[in-house]
């Protein structure tokens, strides 16, 4: 894959103090990846793991991880793992996990799911 230019803009709205209006903390980054491995999983079987291969994302690790899990009254929280991490990190209905390392050398190389309840989980892998 020829190198895909890609931008991040991320901002949060809030007052600094209370009483003062929302104030915005802003994140931006642009860069190029060789490798994308997108996924919409639709996990049933619970409780179960889901395992993602990164395929081609270069061995340093991901630039950029994002898990999203779609909304819904009904919908558990999952546990996202990286690294073959024993405790992963919640994920609740309508929630994402975001990670961002423009230089990777020792970054994201694995990643897997644990559900409790069926539900569909996207994810995004850029390296």
């Amino acid at each position: 894959m020829a190198a895909l230019p890609f931008s991040i803009s991320l901002t949060l709205n809030l007052p600094a103090d209370e009483g003062q209006d929302p104030t915005p903390v802003q994140y931006n980054y642009s860069g190029t990846v060789g490798s994308v491995v997108r996924y919409k999983l639709d996990l049933t079987d619970a409780p179960s793991t889901q395992v993602l291969d990164f395929g081609t994302i270069p061995l340093a690790g991901a630039k950029v991880v994002m898990v999203m899990l779609d909304a819904g009254q009904a919908v558990a929280p999952i546990l996202v793992k990286v690294n073959a991490e024993s405790v992963g990190e919640e994920v609740s209905a309508g929630g994402c996990k975001f990670f961002c390392s423009p230089q990777p050398t020792a970054g994201i190389t694995g990643l897997s799911i644990d559900y409790t309840a069926s539900c569909t989980v996207r994810v995004w892998i850029l390296g």
